[in-house]
């Protein structure tokens, strides 16, 4: 035991010198790749409380097992940024109070133990795509215990697969459309780690089939049909064949090319069941065909005679 002349003694001319406290409730609050930041509550105070010390901190880390620590000193808030981390590493974490009067080093805190995050993992890559498949590359990330892949079609979920390679592949996709690909690595601990991410976009390829084929309109001699656009088109060049026949009568079938995703059939028998389809068509392929029924209007009823009298007025 020592005596010490205190200036921030209130109550006493001479205060006991025993060893600091510790820091309390050491805690990493973020954890990056490369970094870790830390916070802690001041250590309690010493001589009951009769007066006020103030610090600054020394704060000591080591990756787990090593005890060659490191050292980051005069850090006079209650928390801090350890940088120049090695990602997906275990890291032992000290905090010591230093009193800024007297320079004395207090305690240690328990030892923290964090680990940082998984770095992105790099060289991810197309390696091979066709119309309707794509398969993805990329490094191997140290530390990781396997990678979690998802597949996103615009905002729309296109698939997700876990994996311990550092490939994958994803199949039936639509031709001629873009993809977002996002890899994130998952340590020993199941935390995800930093991700990365690639567009890819398939080959051309045959369209898929029209949607929302419908009869819009309909007289005694003509119908009129619409439908929508492929999800995937295959390609820029798209058009349609569009088809019609009696209903069980392939003998009256008639297919024209047209361009454009609505069409007014005519000439056709009032009262008639009509068979319709539609087949996308490119440069690559063609679709499968969607098909609906249409009936044209009953024949008007025949026209009943009227009977007109005139009168003659006599002037």
């Amino acid at each position: 035991m020592c005596i010490l002349f205190n200036p921030r003694c209130i109550r006493h001319i001479h205060c006991v010198c025993i060893a600091l406290n510790p820091p309390m409730k050491v805690t990493v609050t973020q954890a990056n790749s490369s970094s870790l930041t830390v916070s802690w509550q001041a250590p309690s105070e010493i001589c009951g409380g009769e007066f006020e010390r103030s610090y600054t901190y020394a704060v000591k880390y080591a990756v787990s097992g090593s005890m060659l620590f490191n050292r980051s000193s005069g850090v006079g808030t209650l928390s801090t940024v350890l940088t120049g981390l090695s990602s997906g590493t275990d890291y032992d974490i000290v905090v010591f109070a230093i009193t800024d009067t007297d320079d004395i080093m207090g305690q240690p805190s328990e030892v923290t133990n964090e680990t940082t995050r998984l770095e992105a993992p790099k060289g991810l890559k197309d390696q091979t795509t066709t119309s309707n498949s794509v398969t993805v590359t990329w490094d191997m990330v140290v530390g990781t215990l396997r990678y979690k892949v998802f597949l996103r079609r615009g905002e729309m979920d296109a698939g997700n697969e876990t994996t311990m390679d550092t490939s994958v592949t994803f199949l039936q996709l639509l031709p001629f459309t873009s993809y977002t690909l996002t890899v994130m690595p998952v340590d020993r601990k199941e935390r995800c780690g930093d991700p990365s991410m690639i567009t890819v976009t398939t080959m051309k390829g045959a369209p898929t089939i029209p949607l929302n084929l419908n009869i819009t309109g309909r007289t005694t001699k003509m119908l009129t049909v619409f439908w929508d656009p492929p999800v995937a088109l295959g390609d820029r060049n798209v058009t349609y064949t569009l088809t019609y026949m009696v209903q069980n009568n392939p003998a009256t079938m008639v297919s024209k090319n047209v361009t454009m995703t609505t069409e007014t059939i005519t000439g056709l028998a009032f009262d008639t069941t009509y068979l319709i389809s539609v087949v996308a068509l490119n440069p690559q392929g063609r679709s499968d065909p969607v098909l609906i029924k249409g009936k044209t209007l009953g024949a008007p009823g025949p026209v009943q005679d009227i009977n007109v009298t005139v009168e003659n007025d006599t002037v």
